[in-house]
């Protein structure tokens, strides 16, 4: 897509008559000195959208790799998700492209990954912007006017000079100015009909005086944007500001200290966070009450956390305008910040590779046990002798079709396990062209953050052997004895029963169905009418399989 279809795509075909009015009142930089000059100058706003959108110019040290690990994943993975048609295959290539693309931002931002993640949430209007320049001692380094802004995630960083950077899409870095910074973040959708949050992945803002020099600061849209803008792929400011929130380590809520407490909504959206730490809550605009009004929103804040069952470090309130915290200590925050302002010990990018692919691995020699286990129960009827000839013929025909799936299975697997060394190999490479260390033994959060990046359902597979009662001469009659259909039927004193177009009673025991499914009830796992797969692995027993959803 070259330059001229993509602002088509964008642009209104014809602008309105007020849209024309709106340009030709701030068309003229020199009389409207207040004007942002990518807003009031179409031709400035024009080139901001032609730097921003354009493809590399040049070949980076570390992009040989990046596109190495790109095949790998897009052409080898992909071939083998294919060949194995494994449930489990579409879940593990989304999680692998997810990975990618968090990859190609630590190959743009180094500094980043080495950095530990405070990300600044809340509603809109909460005065996030206004609260990270002031912790940060920088008045003036994000815009804070209340126009809402695009779902583009900004981090800032302490770094060698003053600079702003933006990422896009096609991975190229592009140098931006403070007025660049203004217009992509607010008005350029209003006054242009042109969006960046699907062509940019991230903003960097890197300040040489920045007070923390080991933590990145995240800030993210509002949630609760009062246009609600959808974005390209269905994606609302909600779903984009929870997928950017999961990825920090560390998360500071704000709340405007007028609603009195911690609204429900946000107590609501912080739940399906899942944050493994807890949150730091902060009351802003905290000039706007006295301190007994203060500790009364506090101590009502606290009570709410408590009965809605959320883990948080503290509730305090903060002033942007003074720069002063109300707490027991009145350092609540300080002390946070300056605790946790230490090196990574490296990077989990490594690690999380590995752990997925491994994981699909055992996801194919699961596959294999139960190919041989159909194989086992075919060679049993084959010594039937009331088998007709054609029954015979037939169980052979399985018989051997069985045998190749094990062999593609079998090769698939070998090709797994070349791929994961390549993949590994080529990870190893590019973090010594980065100069990122690599964490061997990561945190558990940091291995399933990216998991909770995605907002689609999730299942997990679990299988459970079932016990078979009838006559088992009927399943010569069948092309596949590893996917009969069937469907729960009931949960009784004895255990859960199916039924399926075979005359057999097919039942789990309790006592079997609580060892596989942990702490959850079997009336979550076992809905009457829930599809499941029959796979016969002998005379007398099956294996159920079914698919659960996890919560999100």
């Amino acid at each position: 897509m070259n330059i001229e279809e993509l602002m088509s795509s964008h642009l209104p075909v014809e602008p309105s008559t007020e849209h024309q009015k709106l340009c030709e009142q701030v068309c003229d930089p020199v009389e409207r000195n207040d004007v942002n000059r990518y807003l009031g100058d179409p031709t400035a706003g024009l080139g901001l959208c032609a730097q921003l959108i354009a493809q590399c110019d040049r070949r980076e040290p570390h992009q040989e790799h990046l596109e190495r690990i790109g095949e790998l994943i897009n052409n080898e993975l992909l071939t083998l998700v294919e060949d194995t048609d494994l449930v489990a295959g579409t879940g593990f290539y989304h999680r692998m492209q997810q990975l990618r693309e968090r990859l190609t931002e630590i190959a743009s931002f180094p500094l980043l990954e080495r950095c530990y993640t405070v990300a600044v949430g809340g509603a809109f209007s909460a005065g996030k912007s206004r609260f990270l320049n002031s912790v940060l001692g920088c008045p003036s380094l994000l815009p804070t006017d209340t126009t809402p802004t695009t779902s583009i995630p900004t981090y800032i960083s302490q770094g060698r000079q003053d600079r702003i950077t933006a990422l896009n899409r096609y991975g190229k870095k592009t140098e931006i100015d403070e007025e660049a910074l203004g217009a992509i973040c607010h008005a350029f959708n209003d006054r242009f009909g042109v969006t960046f949050s699907h062509l940019l992945q991230l903003v960097s803002i890197e300040r040489q005086s920045l007070n923390y020099s080991s933590l990145a600061f995240l800030d993210t849209p509002g949630y609760s944007k009062a246009d609600n803008v959808v974005h390209r792929g269905g994606n609302t400011d909600e779903t984009i500001a929870r997928q950017q929130l999961r990825t920090a380590d560390y998360l500071i809520w704000l709340v405007d200290i007028q609603n009195g407490t911690i609204p429900k909504q946000d107590m609501e959206f912080i739940a399906s966070l899942e944050s493994r730490q807890p949150v730091l809550f902060i009351f802003s605009k905290a000039d706007k009450k006295l301190e007994t009004q203060i500790r009364e929103v506090i101590n009502t804040a606290r009570r709410d956390l408590e009965r809605a069952e959320l883990p948080y470090l503290d509730v305090i309130g903060y002033s942007a305008q003074t720069g002063e915290e109300v707490s027991d200590s009145g350092r609540v925050l300080s002390d946070l910040l300056d605790a946790i302002n230490c090196h990574k010990p490296g990077t989990a990018l490594y690690v999380q590779v590995a752990q997925q692919v491994s994981q699909y691995v055992s996801d194919i020699q699961t596959s294999k046990q139960s190919r041989k286990l159909t194989l086992g129960t075919m060679n049993e009827l084959l010594f039937d002798n009331q088998l007709s000839a054609e029954q015979q013929t037939h169980l052979q025909d399985m018989q051997q079709k069985t045998k190749r799936e094990l062999d593609r299975l079998t090769q698939s697997e070998q090709s797994a396990h070349s791929c994961l060394r390549a993949l590994l190999e080529t990870l190893e490479s590019l973090m010594v062209i980065l100069e990122l260390a690599i964490d061997h033994q990561p945190k558990l959060q940091q291995l399933t953050e990216y998991r909770k990046q995605s907002d689609e359902q999730q299942w997990q597979p679990l299988s459970f052997t079932a016990l078979l009662q009838g006559e088992k001469r009927q399943l010569t009659g069948y092309a596949d004895l590893k996917r009969l259909p069937a469907q729960v039927k009931t949960i009784s004193p004895v255990g859960v029963s199916f039924e399926s177009e075979l005359n057999l009673d097919i039942i789990i025991t309790r006592q079997h169905a609580r060892t596989v499914l942990g702490t959850t009830p079997l009336t979550e796992a076992f809905i009457p009418g829930t599809p499941v797969e029959l796979q016969i692995t002998s005379n007398n027993k099956c294996l159920v399989h079914l698919n659960m959803p996890i919560p999100a």
